[in-house]
């Protein structure tokens, strides 16, 4: 502690302007300044310790096995803070991979990866080689072939950022090819696809792909408040507060990301866009709908819902959980910390209400199908049952369970329509937030209104035992004193 308090009070004189947190931690924490203070005082002294032990933070949105925390470090006075600045190491948040992982030459030590619906697959690692999400290596490839201005076919487009996985395939490369072939090319170097797979392979990363391209253009905004904040004011943000901030055209400038510090007029037209008083008031919008969510989503993070049913281990049980238990559980907690499977509990142990809702229309709908006897809970989900219990496929999405169910095995609500009889389940309504929220709301009320029902019943039959006992002693006093008149 001597060698701290040494090295910390130079430190703490010559950057008394900034807001630079001293941390006041042991040893090993303390390490991790190393570069700082070498930068500032001199070298320190090896540090004999334990290092520090990196844990991944399961189920956080925000964590990539691939990325490594880049050392921390101080710009000194005088220096840009433009396009050179932001293309070297920051100490603030980076989402997604920092690098690029060798790739194996035997195409046999990759790792396989295996569909399993439309949008998603299931990484299967070489034993004694580390297994790394698909997602992450294909985010950090479309950064690193990013096209940058492209023109869509047609006279109506014009020249504009490539913000679509469509703009990747007319934008022609170097070697006669799309920009979306070399993507995928490149993404196969480091994963092969499970023999008979090939077709379902190449759906689910151009599903993918898309999303992909849309979240990487809604991330980078936000990692550029954050890069701003940090470089300028010395203070770290957190994605949350990012968020809410906005920064001018001339702050924005300042912070291009890596993947386009070498498309000026790019960075410029990305940055126009959010400028704009119609981008303004629609964030402001979606800030508003944001902040009406009463309740977390769900707890599966990065994970999709079987990984995330994998990684629930519980001692007691002897198989894997079914996928209703695997969504049902995801909204309850996450997988490290998740308590097993209770049908009794009530919506009030879930998350999300709007869950809650579509579980138990999933459920009514099941048994009526299959039976009163039947358990969704030792079932595999029924594409049809979830078809009509929640409306089929609106906005695109499943009611429960979309990343579990491959349009191919589910029919379409035409199809169900066309053979249903009257015995056959209603096509049922997808319960919304509001009447989740309503219904819960309401059975509240009836809760507190039976046990204000049966309190006031506990009164009076208090109140009537205790007239009884009154009466039955006032009673039993006559019938004495009468039995004493007659003897006397």
């Amino acid at each position: 502690m001597a060698v701290k308090e040494e090295l910390e009070q130079p430190l703490k004189e010559e950057r008394a302007g900034w807001a630079f947190p001293i941390p006041e931690c042991g040893r090993s924490d303390w390490s991790q300044y190393h570069g700082t203070l070498t930068q500032y005082v001199g070298p320190l002294p090896p540090c004999t310790d334990d290092p520090i032990e990196k844990k991944p933070l399961e189920d956080d949105d925000d964590y990539d096995p691939m990325e490594e925390a880049p050392p921390l470090t101080i710009p000194k006075e005088g220096t840009s803070q433009g396009a050179s600045s932001s293309s070297s190491t920051r100490a603030s948040y980076l989402r997604g991979a920092s690098k690029l992982k060798k790739n194996p030459d035997n195409p046999d030590q990759r790792t396989r990866v295996k569909p399993f619906s439309d949008k998603s697959r299931e990484e299967i690692a070489i034993p004694g080689k580390e297994c790394h999400p698909a997602n992450g290596i294909l985010g950090r490839l479309l950064k690193d072939n990013f096209p940058g201005m492209v023109k869509l076919p047609g006279d109506n487009h014009k020249e504009e950022p490539a913000s679509t996985w469509r703009h990747y395939k007319a934008k022609v490369d170097g070697n006669g090819g799309s920009f979306a072939q070399r993507v995928k090319d490149e993404f196969w170097q480091y994963y092969k696809c499970e023999d008979g797979y090939d077709r379902e392979a190449e759906y689910v990363m151009e599903n993918a792909c898309r999303k992909l391209v849309l979240d990487m253009h809604y991330e980078v905004r936000i990692q550029s408040v954050i890069n701003y904040h940090f470089e300028n004011n010395k203070v770290k943000l957190v994605k949350g507060a990012a968020r809410a901030k906005t920064l001018t055209k001339e702050e924005y400038m300042q912070v291009p990301p890596r993947w386009v510090v070498n498309e000026g007029v790019c960075w410029e037209k990305m940055v126009d866009k959010w400028c704009t008083d119609e981008w303004k008031a629609k964030h402001e919008e979606r800030q508003l709908q944001r902040a009406c969510m009463i309740r977390i989503p769900h707890h599966q993070g990065s994970r999709n819902l079987k990984s995330y049913g994998n990684a629930v281990v519980f001692e007691e049980a002897s198989s894997a959980i079914s996928e209703y238990v695997a969504y049902a559980l995801s909204h309850k907690a996450k997988a490290s910390v998740v308590m097993p499977y209770n049908d009794s509990d009530p919506a009030e142990a879930y998350t999300s209400l709007t869950s809650y809702a579509n579980m138990q229309q999933y459920k009514e709908v099941f048994q009526q199908t299959h039976g009163a006897d039947s358990d969704p809970t030792i079932q595999p989900l029924d594409p049809e049952v979830v078809m009509v219990a929640g409306e089929g496929k609106k906005h695109g999405r499943f009611m429960i369970g979309g990343c579990l169910l491959s349009m191919a095995s589910v029919p379409t609500l035409p199809q169900i329509k066309a053979r249903r009889t009257r015995s056959s389940p209603a096509i049922r309504s997808r319960p919304t937030p509001m009447q989740a929220q309503v219904a819960e709301e309401r059975r509240l009320m009836d809760e507190r209104l039976k046990e204000a029902l049966a309190e006031k019943e506990r009164q009076m039959e208090a109140k009537f035992a205790e007239r009884m006992h009154t009466y039955l002693a006032v009673n039993f006093y006559h019938i004495i004193i009468a039995k004493r008149e007659v003897f006397h």
